[in-house]
């Protein structure tokens, strides 16, 4: 029988209990078809998913996702036009490629892809980088829909959701995996910035109620309906994660946003002398007011 001709793919982050920590906490798959010069990107919570092509061949949701709620986030794209930026993303949060397959005439095309690859061995190492910065990037779906592409390197020990709320201009809801040793972070409470508020439980339209003890997934969501972002992530808000690399792809949805708004059914506040007065207008500092400005004639110019 003639083999069906099979989309080469690039999977990242790795089916072991434990990634090294030089690398990004990052798990996904991107896919890339010559032909139609189409690509599909996969990011997702799921450890350990997929499998290593050598240890089975079939693809299905793993025993490691059943446990706790989790997040996945597909993505059809131009290879020409948005594969650029997207190996660029991948490849300043330096995520461990741990199975590949890609043609030499691929790699031809896109040179970054070597770069990527390089981290298979790289990431094991000590090398942090010396140029490395927070990456913001905007590309378009085939569908026409805006992305913006956030991610961040583990030289630069912060947290990955406070460069998202100074890019978008907006405070935060923030659901991510807060269990563990990783140093729990509480919500961040500035009195003239942008507020992130942690998810503590969550419900669906069954009324089902669960607790972030139970949620694997990373995402973030604005406040206010106008904003209406949401940010499906790779970071947890744990202290040891400010030191490794990840990252997050944005969407400006209303109905997205109303999806998830409409799930958060508790968050940890902020402590009372955080709090800001109703109707107070933040003083932004300059650099924020930058940002947020960038992020709006950027998604202006992209749906022109």
């Amino acid at each position: 029988k003639k083999k069906k001709k099979k989309k080469k793919k690039k999977k990242y982050d790795g089916p072991w209990k434990t990634s090294p920590q030089s690398a990004a906490h990052a798990k996904g798959v991107v896919l890339m078809d010559e032909k139609s010069n189409t690509g599909v990107w996969i990011t997702h919570s799921i450890p350990r998913f997929p499998v290593i092509r050598a240890r089975g061949s079939k693809l299905e949701y793993p025993k490691s996702g059943l446990k706790y709620a989790q997040t996945f986030m597909c993505t059809t794209f131009d290879l020409d036009k948005s594969g650029p930026k997207l190996f660029d993303h991948l490849i300043n949060m330096k995520p461990l490629v741990y199975d590949r397959m890609v043609t030499s005439s691929l790699e031809k095309r896109f040179p970054k892809l070597h770069d990527l690859d390089l981290w298979i061995k790289m990431t094991r190492g000590s090398n942090r980088g010396t140029n490395d910065a927070e990456l913001n990037q905007v590309i378009m779906t085939k569908g026409g829909q805006i992305l913006r592409l956030f991610s961040k390197p583990r030289s630069v020990e912060k947290d990955l959701y406070s460069f998202i709320d100074e890019a978008i201009g907006a405070d935060l809801s923030v659901e991510t995996w807060r269990n563990g040793a990783g140093g729990k972070v509480s919500s961040k409470c500035p009195k003239n910035d942008y507020h992130i508020n942690n998810v503590d439980s969550l419900k669906y339209s069954t009324d089902q109620t669960w607790g972030y003890q139970q949620d694997h997934s990373k995402w973030a969501i604005s406040y206010e309906e106008d904003i209406a972002t949401v940010c499906i992530g790779d970071s947890n808000r744990v202290e040891s994660q400010f030191k490794r690399g990840g990252g997050a792809v944005c969407i400006r949805n209303p109905t997205t946003w109303a999806l998830f708004n409409n799930t958060v059914a508790g968050i940890e506040g902020c402590p009372v002398s955080a709090k800001k007065g109703a109707g107070q207008s933040m003083n932004l500092d300059p650099t924020v007011k930058t940002r947020v400005e960038q992020y709006m004639k950027a998604v202006t110019e992209a749906n022109q």
